[in-house]
């Protein structure tokens, strides 16, 4: 993988290829192959982070956690997963499910109140845990005056490793972690899949 370009945290070039405020992590993690092409298929890149804490970390270039899902359906391999993403400079966190590439729900906490508002009964099934929806009805009902404390609650009820979620907010991403540059694409082409995108 040494060909994606400079390992971000491991040397100097990592200074000149900052980690952006907004990020999202995909699980369960895929193989770098794949990921490689999810990354490239978003339009903005991003970072592959070896195990034991293994996920795809994206870059948060895109117009929200939807428009970035919705381009992960247009590229190579088509994940089922679940996408949690986190912007501290809002704040705002939230998280969006996909099967095969769709997004089956998505669900977003700003301190404006101005998010996405997901489907608990939907995302329950998603995850193959249909007994946390009453909780998971109640954590996506909650304010957000803290947007990002919501995560580790969402972990839990999703069956996800908490120990990623420091990947949204750390300012370095651990050693071994190897960008993702961004692809060559045609002009107007990830605009025109951020067009379906519904604005709130």
């Amino acid at each position: 993988m040494g060909d994606h370009g400079p390992v971000n945290g491991t040397d100097d070039t990592s200074a000149t290829v900052p980690l952006p405020t907004r990020r999202a992590v995909l699980l369960p993690p895929v193989d770098p192959a794949t990921a490689t092409g999810l990354l490239q298929a978003t339009g903005c890149g991003g970072w592959l982070v070896p195990e034991p804490g293994g996920a795809t970390v994206f870059t948060g270039e895109v117009l929200s956690a939807g428009a970035l899902a919705r381009a992960l359906g247009h590229g190579a391999g088509r994940p089922d997963g679940v996408l949690l993403w986190a912007d501290p400079s809002g704040p705002e966190a939230g998280f969006v499910l996909l099967h095969r590439g769709d997004v089956v729900t998505a669900h977003s906490w700003t301190t404006s109140g101005a998010g996405e508002l997901g489907e608990p009964a939907l995302a329950a099934r998603a995850t193959g845990r249909p007994g946390v929806e009453p909780a998971l009805r109640d954590l996506l009902a909650r304010p957000a005056a803290d947007p990002l404390a919501h995560l580790p609650e969402l972990a839990d009820l999703f069956g996800v490793p908490a120990a990623v979620l420091p990947l949204l907010t750390a300012a370095a991403l651990p050693t071994g972690s190897v960008r993702v540059p961004v692809a060559p694409r045609r002009p107007g082409r990830l605009r025109s899949l951020l067009g379906g995108v519904r604005r709130r």
